[in-house]
């Protein structure tokens, strides 16, 4: 079996074609998941482009409507660890059941948003909106991992994040026809209609041709449409299951494997460095995609020039995600995950020394962060997943150490950056810093633990 799976990797290793020798339900299976997180995006990513507009649906203030993003956040928090202690009880089949309800309900969700009643309703639907999201994140990289356990999984799982890239960049576009273009009066910190007013006082913006009321109800439905295939998928899967000796855990025999090749010791550690590589990840990633514009802003550069330095961020992020694909059929994710590093510090140093002095220095960090940024997500599991089995549990440990990063940088970032925004870059030299130093040290501990492992005991020596 071991020598079979070395086989498949090294036949994929040095193809084009990222599915040869993979079966066919793998395959159909995996071009699925792919639609669902290109479809996931389309109304994550709108939220930013009709942020004024769903403020003027709901009508509280432009802070108000701030809240959403934290109340999603911590959604998403409170998903991540509750699949971790939910999923791996269940059948693998179940996977796909969560998946297509956690599709519907964040489908469900966005098309509430813009027909929220007040400020309560539009927290609460932010909140379960976060949940649903962050819980199907969770569980589709974990089901994708073990679609492709024993194939080259690299270039397909660098494709599920191109994907969902893909639909990050498209959503602005496709929620451009639907933004009213009524100009924001400068200092308004509330909506073009009164705050006070009722929800039918409010409708007068549906006479205006497509509003925000037409695109989130395409957008859930959308969802709801592309997630359905995982109905048939879990009822085949439940057939298989009943059809053979099955453990509540699909993967039970698979996981006591793993353990005989590391300590329970030895995978705490290991997973302590992770959990606090994927921190630094959420604090670089995450942070500068969210605070980018205000950054340039902060500079002294106008509003127009931050959304072309964000947009130009974005093109980046998706180029580069679109070029690993075939990157990753030739190069570890070992390597990947170092180089990625290498030009998240470089790109920081950039912006910490010279983006007072130059637009063209912070265009230069921001492109540099874009390509580092775009794969250290995915380039991290791929690297985990060939030292231990990676169970949803596990899966949630990083996930959840990502959105603390992100809550707790995005509350010191928010303080520090209209008071001085290099600070902010300084805050990002660090964490670059400390994410490699970080990986190195995970990467000599799991050679230790190899190498321990691999020679002989007192017993062979004294023969």
């Amino acid at each position: 079996m071991e020598q079979s799976k070395k086989d498949t990797r090294h036949v994929n290793k040095f193809s084009l074609n990222i599915f040869k020798n993979v079966p066919q339900d793998t395959v159909i299976r995996t071009i699925s998941l792919w639609a669902c997180f290109f479809s996931l995006a389309l109304p994550d990513s709108s939220r930013g482009p009709c942020f004024l507009d769903l403020r003027d649906a709901v009508g509280i203030s432009t802070e108000e409507m701030s809240y959403t993003f934290i109340c999603s956040a911590l959604g998403g928090l409170i998903g991540c660890f509750t699949s971790g202690l939910v999923i791996d009880r269940f059948h693998k089949s179940y996977r796909y059941l969560m998946i297509f309800a956690c599709g519907c309900a964040v489908g469900s969700f966005s098309i509430s948003f813009p027909f929220a009643p007040n400020l309560q309703g539009i927290l609460g639907l932010s909140v379960c909106f976060g949940f649903f999201n962050g819980f199907c994140h969770t569980c589709s990289n974990v089901l994708f991992l073990s679609l492709w356990k024993g194939y080259n999984s690299s270039p397909p799982m660098y494709v599920m994040h191109f994907s969902f890239g893909v639909g990050s960049l498209l959503a602005p576009l496709l929620a451009k026809p639907f933004l009213r273009s009524t100009p924001e009066e400068p200092g308004d910190d509330t909506n073009y209609l009164t705050v006070n007013m009722t929800v039918d006082e409010t409708d007068i913006i549906d006479t205006e041709g497509p509003t925000v009321r037409m695109l989130y109800p395409l957008l859930g439905l959308q969802m709801m449409v592309v997630f359905l295939p995982h109905i048939y998928f879990f009822i085949k899967e439940r057939e298989r299951e009943t059809g053979a000796v099955y453990t509540p855990d699909s993967e039970a025999v698979e996981r006591e494997v793993e353990r005989t090749r590391l300590t329970g010791i030895q995978i705490i550690l290991l997973m302590s460095l992770m959990s606090f590589l994927y921190f630094c990840i959420g604090g670089i990633e995450v942070c500068f995609r969210n605070f980018v514009s205000a950054f340039v802003v902060s500079l002294g550069h106008s509003r127009q020039t931050g959304s072309d330095v964000t947009a130009l961020f974005y093109l980046t992020y998706t180029v580069v995600r679109g070029l690993v694909v075939f990157g990753g059929i030739l190069i570890s994710p070992t390597t990947i995950l170092l180089i990625s590093e290498a030009f998240c510090l470089v790109g920081t140093i950039v912006l910490s020394v010279f983006s007072t002095h130059s637009l063209l220095a912070v265009r230069i960090g921001v492109v540099l962060l874009g390509c580092g940024t775009s794969i250290l997500f995915p380039a991290g599991i791929l690297w985990l997943k060939d030292v231990i089995h990676i169970t949803n549990r596990i899966g949630s440990v990083l996930m959840v150490s990502e959105n603390v990063s992100v809550q707790l940088n995005s509350l010191l970032i928010g303080y520090v950056i209209d008071k001085n925004p290099l600070y902010f870059a300084y805050m990002l030299v660090g964490t670059s810093a400390l994410a490699i130093i970080d990986f190195i040290f995970a990467l000599l501990l799991t050679r230790n633990f190899q190498k321990n492992r691999k020679k002989p005991t007192g017993d062979v020596l004294l023969k």
